[in-house]
């Protein structure tokens, strides 16, 4: 991430593109109509903390300490920041893990370690973040999941198939969709973007397959926690299906997080 000043998302090295059978690529970039917004790409995760800061020094969960001048923090805003330390804990030829810590800034700390482990085509990115801090530490995290497929514009060729929707809403733009499924349609004429949200049944499961007609691809996500929110945001170059996790973490303690992306041509 040294070459990504931005303090959204995690400072932790992340998974760019995914090449399946030397042909097949899955991943893209953030960007709208208005340019490469906060510049996210491919597998990027965020970390959103219940505590917002609005001056001075302010720990960005995942990131670093940032500085605020006298506002709010805003994911999308970069900030003066000091980030993190980084180690690479594990690495073989299909797996690679590692730690970042925070030190203590106004009571709190941290612990975070991610790592990613190749099986034949799926790939497992695994998450634990200790609180080592003196107060709560509560928030979300999330995968933006920048998905394009072989570079093929994002329209009525892709498919989102969830299971058990019962209340899909649409937050900008339009659809085309069924029981459970949808296809993109229109882009908000405004931000050029489109976004859908939906509550989830918590006893089935939390997955979503995203397929292109044209490439013959797809990609399965199986999240293997319990959401607290759904979220997935459209541009013409991207399918971005976000799942939050939300953790309440008192001193001493952790919460982990897994997903599992299963690539199929």
């Amino acid at each position: 991430m040294e070459d990504n000043p931005s303090t959204r998302f995690e400072h932790i090295p992340y998974v760019r593109q995914v090449v399946l059978d030397g042909k097949h690529t899955f991943l893209g970039k953030e960007r709208t109509k208005d340019g490469p917004g906060t510049r996210g790409a491919g597998l990027m995760h965020g970390w959103l903390s219940d505590d917002t800061g609005t001056d001075g020094k302010y720990p960005v969960l995942g990131v670093g300490v940032a500085e605020l001048q006298g506002e709010q923090y805003s994911v999308r805003k970069d900030y003066p920041c000091k980030f993190a330390d980084i180690a690479v804990k594990e690495k073989t030829d299909t797996q690679i893990s590692f730690c970042l810590t925070q030190g203590n800034v106004k009571g709190q700390s941290w612990r975070i370690e991610r790592s990613y482990l190749v099986e034949g085509t799926c790939l497992t990115v695994s998450a634990c973040i200790w609180n080592t801090g003196e107060t709560l530490l509560a928030g979300r995290e999330y995968c933006h999941n920048f998905f394009f497929f072989d570079e093929v514009s994002n329209g009525d060729s892709y498919t989102i198939k969830m299971r058990g929707v019962p209340d899909l809403h649409v937050v900008r733009g339009s659809i085309i969709h069924g029981d459970a499924w949808y296809k993109p349609y229109q882009f908000d004429k405004t931000l050029g973007t489109l976004a859908v949200s939906y509550d989830h049944d918590e006893d089935a499961l939390h997955r979503v397959v995203v397929s292109n007609e044209l490439t013959g691809t797809e990609v399965t996500v199986l999240n293997r926690f319990s959401p607290c929110a759904w979220y997935h945001w459209h541009s013409p170059w991207c399918v971005s299906p976000e799942a939050y996790c939300g953790f309440r973490l008192e001193k001493g303690q952790s919460c982990e997080i897994r997903r599992e992306y299963q690539f199929t041509p």
